[in-house]
């Protein structure tokens, strides 16, 4: 008796679920591919990060200018035309990021990447005379030293071979960042430093929770071994800085 009504449960949440994913489609009347009930197009992006820029470059060039796909019950809406890219990011009232972006409030707090509203307006108030140019000439120096060392190891590595830049790039980023505006020279460039491998660490977890369907549910996020890694990653970031 237990069995059958838990299976009637489970059909009749299946149908709720899939009359929310119709009814949302329709009130929003974007494009975009049929959802599964539950997991709505999960099922897309359950693969490697590579594979899944190939999924979403293609349903971008069948959907042309926007679509929309759920994650769970999450929507979001994915741009490819520039007009509506340009309203997007020139709005000064749509500045509420999605969902995801509260995976990185354990690491970064609530500050300008995170935040909205009037915090975000007071944040973004505080930090726009720090690019000015009075303030980035003082700076000249690091940038210069750290230039240096990253042009040294692209000389060496310049071997005719293709090589992932991005990595290298951010480190040099890393070293310009810290030293500017913590006041901590970490030298990343030019030696194994373990605070660039806690962030590779903590950044790598949080890209794969943003991409899984699953390790996106709080719950089922902290029954899983990623959880204790990114608490132990996090508690070494902000000892140092």
């Amino acid at each position: 008796m237990l069995l059958l009504l838990s299976l009637c449960a489970f059909i009749l949440y299946l149908i709720l679920s899939w009359i929310y994913f119709w009814r949302d489609a329709r009130k929003y009347n974007v494009p975009g591919p049929t959802p599964y009930p539950v997991i709505g197009n999960g099922n897309l992006l359950l693969c490697d990060s590579n594979k899944m820029l190939e999924v979403l470059n293609d349903l971008a060039i069948q959907y042309k200018d926007a679509y929309r796909i759920y994650i769970m019950s999450d929507r979001y809406y994915v741009l490819s035309h520039p007009k509506y890219i340009e309203e997007l990011i020139s709005s000064t009232e749509n500045i509420t990021k999605g969902i995801s972006y509260n995976y990185f409030r354990p690491w970064l707090g609530d500050g300008l990447l995170t935040s909205t509203g009037e915090k975000w307006r007071s944040h973004r108030k505080f930090l726009t005379p720090a690019f000015h140019y009075s303030i980035l000439h003082a700076y000249l120096p690091v940038f210069l030293r750290n230039g240096t060392v990253l042009c040294d190891k692209l000389k060496r590595r310049a071997d005719g071979t293709p090589i992932e830049l991005f990595p290298v790039m951010a480190i040099a980023a890393l070293d310009n960042i810290t030293e500017t505006i913590m006041g901590v020279t970490l030298h990343a460039q030019q030696k194994d430093s373990k605070y660039v491998k806690t962030i590779d660490i903590a950044s790598t977890i949080l890209a794969k929770r943003m991409r899984d369907v699953f390790l996106g549910n709080d719950l089922i996020f902290s029954l899983t071994p990623y959880k204790r890694r990114l608490d132990e990653a996090i508690e070494y970031i902000h000892g140092h800085t």
